[in-house]
């Protein structure tokens, strides 16, 4: 019953063309492409390549399944969203039904698991993560009530059943937040809490406890075993990169006043009410926030939820059960609300001095910097319970008359659905009066991009022009006149070749240098940086929405002209406001050498590209003689260059550098070498992980098939 509502809502979101990508939605056009480009630790379609382990952690590649399964199937991009949202959509839901069903399935809890269920899906802090479709966050949502079920199971229930342990590593393998860390924070002190306290009172009924430990010792190894393809990475990534975020991110000092404002809005008084939303406050724009901070009647209303736990606490006690697992059960709710109201509120006052001493001093968590969104989580989850649990009691001690309480279920639901109306409309998601992440992608954008991926070789470099906007935000933005707005390109969504941006990818000097030629049209200047990166074309976009800042330069008009009126350029296609330039200059290939006075060698005969993280490389065994080996990617020091020799051999080159202001190069004594193999090596890492992950999944597999054998066996008995 809880899903009925959601029916509707993605027709509503998707209707008349309308899609959902840009700001941070990450959604890809290229969904299968985008897919495989996450098995690899580098991805060079983006600049000059990045390191795709930090930036895009291999647990999102679970997250895509149902959008992977479905391009395989289906072809329209605007059917598949509508199915993957209204499953992203009731999964919170879903989680949060099995955990009241599994604690209490009789028959007279049944409007508790419906009214908990529906709110779980309907709330302001699942709305706030729909403006940018955020699988991950919803899909930490979906796993905190199943991991309480299943730790209800293992810790409170006598008899350990081994299934619990293997589900709650399954759980955490589907609904994995993405692999990102800080988004595991409400999640984490839910789980310290139950932990915690569930130890507190075995000790204190005299209770052994070394053997349960025991067990949540084996929940985290299996857990850690079979999460390995993505944990592994992770962990050598986060190591070697944390310090240089930190320092990027202005350090210290900034992440802290990032989190006072985050927390400026979280007071206590907003958190009983289930808001405090940062995005809500001082954003006249917003499409709904307004009516329900200012509006006496949305304010009044806001206050139910805490109120009906308070006046059910007076009426019925904090744990009306006779149960005592289900007295421990509410009784966490309760720690748990009460830890949440210190947590979620941040650097805010009363308790805000204790969140800012643990940025300063606790090793690593500076990570969770934006508190209300990684730990308002801790907040909602047991209001939504304790809420339902004291309305159903209500219902069921004090409403005799089969009419009546139908009417007040339905009522219920009713308030439910009509407090939270924005998830029913389709301006939800327009976040500024200009900017929205419900478009629709305009032909001539889909028409381009069918022409750059089938009529463009593999190895082509799109420079795409006019720059991206600084003066929105201080940061690259890529903006439409038809109301896109993201720090990514639009063009990487849609084509898995390179495209090239002056944003924060990386050789931001270099693009620069590039992008202020094509503004000048000065085709001497841009050749000469062009050929030697790899620049093939330059795609011209001349429906960019440019900030006031932008706007003091000189017109669109002038600056299309200019480049039209280039030498090195010479116009391939033209489609709408979109024109595709062709580089007309010898382009440099991926991998070449070159000799001490710069002069091309023909010392490498052939090269092939195995995948992202790994090219082989021929060349001629008799050339002699000290070369550069220049491989046009961005430099890094996890590329590995290994050369073989004629005599059997094999060595790394270690001279490894910079050249060309982006490249990797390293030199080499080319005597006797006739191959050379080319590797980003923290690929590895996932390797190592996912054959312990494999492997942990068929030693799954293989203990049901077995348990399933046994049941069989027993049953036929």
């Amino acid at each position: 019953m809880i899903v009925i509502p959601t029916f509707f809502i993605p027709f509503i979101w998707f209707s008349q063309g309308y899609q959902l990508f840009g700001h941070d939605i990450g959604y890809h056009f290229n969904t299968i492409q985008y897919c495989s480009s996450l098995l690899y630790a580098w991805n060079p379609s983006i600049n000059f390549g990045v390191d795709w382990g930090i930036q895009a952690p291999k647990a999102l590649l679970l997250l895509q399944i149902p959008d992977c399964v479905l391009s395989g199937f289906l072809s329209n991009s605007l059917l598949i969203q509508l199915i993957t949202s209204w499953i992203w959509l009731v999964l919170p839901g879903i989680g949060m039904f099995f955990l009241l069903h599994g604690l209490f399935p009789e028959k007279k809890y049944r409007f508790f698991r419906i009214f908990s269920g529906l709110f779980a899906i309907f709330n302001f802090f699942v709305l706030q993560g729909w403006q940018i479709v955020e699988k991950t966050k919803f899909s930490v949502l979906a796993s905190l009530p199943l991991l309480v079920l299943f730790l209800y199971n293992i810790l409170l229930e006598k008899k350990i059943n081994a299934k619990y342990i293997i589900l709650i590593a399954l759980l955490f393998f589907f609904l994995n937040g993405g692999g990102l860390i800080p988004l595991f924070g409400g999640l984490l002190v839910a789980l310290t809490v139950f932990i915690v306290y569930w130890l507190i009172r075995s000790l204190k009924l005299g209770m052994t406890v070394w053997k349960k430990l025991g067990i949540l010792l084996i929940v985290f190894v299996v857990t850690f075993f079979v999460n390995a393809y993505t944990i592994v990475p992770t962990i050598g990534n986060f190591i070697s990169a944390f310090q240089n975020v930190v320092t990027y991110a202005g350090g210290e000092k900034n992440f802290i006043a990032w989190e006072h404002d985050i927390s400026k809005n979280a007071s206590l008084v907003n958190l009983f009410r289930l808001e405090g939303i940062p995005d809500w406050y001082g954003n006249p724009a917003h499409p709904y926030a307004n009516q329900f901070i200012l509006k006496r009647t949305y304010i009044a209303l806001s206050f139910i939820p805490i109120l009906i736990i308070l006046f059910g606490a007076l009426m019925f006690g904090v744990h009306y059960e006779n149960d005592e697992k289900r007295k421990f059960f509410l009784l966490y709710l309760w720690l748990l609300l009460v830890i949440g109201f210190i947590v979620a509120g941040g650097t805010h006052p009363p308790f805000g001095f204790l969140y800012a001493f643990a940025m300063k001093h606790i090793p690593g968590f500076i990570v969770f910097r934006s508190s209300f969104y990684k730990f308002a989580q801790v907040v909602w989850f047991p209001m939504i319970i304790l809420s339902g649990y004291y309305l159903n009691l209500l219902l069921s001690e004090h409403v005799s008359n089969k009419i009546v309480r139908k009417i007040f279920v339905g009522f219920c639901i009713l308030v439910i659905l009509g407090y939270h109306y924005p998830f029913f409309s389709k301006t939800v998601f327009q976040f500024t009066t200009v900017f929205s992440t419900r478009l629709r992608l305009p032909a001539y954008a889909t028409d381009m991009q069918r022409v750059i991926d089938s009529e463009m070789p593999t190895y082509s470099r799109v420079l795409i022009y006019p720059p991206l906007d600084m003066g929105y935000i201080g940061t690259p933005l890529d903006t439409y006149t038809w109301g896109y707005y993201s720090l990514d390109a639009l063009q990487r969504m849609q084509t898995n070749k390179t495209i090239v941006a002056n944003d924060l990818y990386g050789a931001q000097p270099l693009i620069e240098i590039m992008q202020q030629a094509l503004h000048d049209g000065n085709s001497d200047d841009f050749l000469r940086v062009a050929t030697t990166s790899g620049i093939t074309h330059v795609l011209w976009r001349g429906d960019v929405k440019r900030s006031e800042a932008m706007n003091r330069d000189i017109p669109l008009s002038e600056m299309e002209q200019r480049l039209a009126s280039m030498s090195a350029l010479k116009m391939e296609v033209q489609l709408g406001p979109w024109t595709l330039y062709q580089v007309d200059g010898p382009i440099k290939p991926t991998i070449y050498a070159i000799d001490e006075q710069g002069t091309t060698s023909s010392f490498i005969t052939s090269f092939k590209k195995v995948n992202p993280t790994l090219y082989t490389v021929s060349t001629e065994s008799t050339h002699s003689g000290m070369l550069q080996l220049v491989f046009n990617q961005q430099f890094n020091n996890g590329w590995q260059a290994r050369a073989n020799t004629t005599d059997g051999k094999s060595f790394i080159l270690q001279d490894h550098s910079m050249i060309n202001g982006f490249a990797n190069m390293w030199k080499i004594d080319a005597v006797n070498i006739y191959s050379i193999t080319l590797e980003y090596m923290p690929q590895r890492y996932f390797y190592y992980g996912l054959v312990i992950s494999i492997t942990s999944l068929i030693g799954i597999a293989i203990y049901f098939v077995k348990t399933r054998k046994k049941h069989i066996i027993r049953k036929g008995k």
